[in-house]
């Protein structure tokens, strides 16, 4: 559409948008605007249709939905949306608009893991920049709500998008308990979390929740000394969790066998959600959003210094048992482990090619792993931090003998078809038997967090 495009990505999921037409800027449009006529461009499931917006719009109700692949909500939002169109064919029209070109779309859509994702009642329109330009937003999914005159109705996030709002549309009329959705647009994870002054050589700050969408948290690295923290909209107990998780002895992300909470509020330390949403029933709060705008926090910690990792672990430890008055301690559990041992008569390991390169564990490509200059330990804990839950379930205990202190390369190859959904563990696990390491599922003792309300 000749319009320029530019997006960063600060977490998997924001969205910002930077649009320019020329040397002018998009207007952007707002509640009570009209839309022009635009004809909609790089449809992918409409084969040889031309579209206008009108054409959309002109017997009802249009959503113009923004989503992207690697945005769970938006996908559960999508699937809603098609089966609901199935159901009122001539309701309301759903235009599924993303900044990823119809290469990457097509790609997930096809995975045999998305199979349960329809979209033969929306319209996907592929590597958009001038509706995102006339609609700016950071949070997805966003919805821009369209009337049979064109004019711009509502915007919303995805909480609004339900079968009573759409099915009771009318022209003109607000939506239940509509809330318009506003974005903070200064907000990114990335950069210092400013509050005032900078000038500092500490600081430990700790707030209530903030407007600026799903929680997120940067910094933690197994490799190196950490001097810096900053979680976003958490629980307190993922607080913890990641004090422990990143700066301990098992860096990784979420695993609840790891985690062992003795409280008489169990509502103030866990999300409401999935197996636990029977914590809100006959609580003070009539939904999650509710919950969270006072059991959500911030948490930003910055020494002047890089320290160990135990160190920073127990800066973070303090500076939460003080908030929350709760204890937190590292006991041992006999729990699942996947244990990690030496096979007789595998002793031989690649050498290292040049003991001056920095450490590297990354997949090259679709069909490689790449190890160089790395560790056993190195390397499980890549896979432990890299994998979520429900692939790597258990932590790693190392009983490796005569193996666990050396580095070694090796290029981990698998075949295009074994790797057609993904590189699992199970497929490394296999790989590096290769090289004398074996893979056993085992109960053994491991330190785990414990949290206790203080007395």
């Amino acid at each position: 559409m000749g319009i320029k495009h530019s997006l960063l990505f600060a977490t998997a999921v924001f969205l910002v948008c930077a649009n320019t037409y020329g040397q002018k800027k998009t207007r952007e449009l707002s509640i009570g605007d009209t839309i022009p006529n635009l004809v909609v461009e790089r449809v992918i499931n409409q084969a040889g249709k031309r579209l206008t917006l009108k054409d959309l719009y002109k017997d009802g109700l249009l959503i113009i939905d923004f989503w992207a692949t690697w945005c769970g909500p938006c996908i559960q939002e999508m699937k809603f949306l098609d089966s609901l169109k199935a159901r009122y064919p001539a309701k309301f029209n759903a235009l599924m608009v993303s900044h990823e070109d119809s290469t990457v779309v097509n790609a997930f859509l096809s995975k045999k893991s998305n199979n349960d994702i329809q979209t033969s009642n929306l319209i996907l329109a592929t590597k958009d920049t001038i509706l995102n330009a006339l609609f700016p937003h950071k949070i997805i999914p966003h919805n821009v709500w369209i009337d049979r005159n064109g004019v711009i109705r509502a915007i919303t996030s995805g909480k609004e998008v339900n079968t009573e709002n759409i099915v009771n549309f009318e022209d003109g009329k607000l939506m239940k308990d509509q809330k318009v959705k506003a974005d903070n647009f200064t907000f990114s994870g990335m950069n210092e979390f400013h509050i005032a002054d900078t000038s500092f050589t500490y600081r430990s700050i700790i707030t209530p929740f903030i407007n600026v969408g799903t929680g997120g948290v940067y910094g933690g690295s197994a490799g190196i000394n950490p001097y810096r923290f900053f979680q976003w909209n958490a629980s307190i107990t993922h607080l913890f969790f990641n004090a422990y998780s990143l700066y301990g002895a098992s860096p990784g992300n979420w695993r609840d066998q790891l985690i062992e909470v003795h409280t008489r509020d169990s509502l103030k330390l866990f999300y409401p959600l999935g197996k636990l949403k029977h914590l809100l029933k006959g609580s003070e709060y009539k939904d999650f959003d509710e919950w969270g705008m006072e059991n959500k926090f911030c948490y930003a910690l910055t020494l002047p210094h890089r320290v160990p990792h135990a160190v920073f672990r127990d800066y973070m430890f303090a500076d939460l048992e003080r908030q929350f008055n709760i204890k937190a301690k590292i006991e041992e559990r006999k729990i699942s482990c996947m244990v990690v041992t030496s096979i007789k008569g595998k002793n031989s390991l690649p050498e290292v090619k040049d003991k001056h390169l920095k450490q590297e564990i990354r997949f090259k490509g679709k069909n490689k792993l790449s190890i160089r200059n790395a560790g056993i330990s190195d390397v499980l804990n890549w896979m432990f931090y890299q994998y979520e839950q429900n692939l790597v379930p258990y932590p790693f205990v190392n009983q490796v003998d005569n193996k666990a202190g050396i580095s070694f390369d090796a290029d981990l190859d698998f075949s295009e078809e074994d790797t057609s959904e993904g590189i699992f563990p199970e497929m490394i696990y296999r790989q590096l038997n290769k090289y004398g390491f074996q893979f056993s599922k085992k109960i053994r003792p491991y330190p785990i967090l414990v949290l206790y309300d203080n007395k």
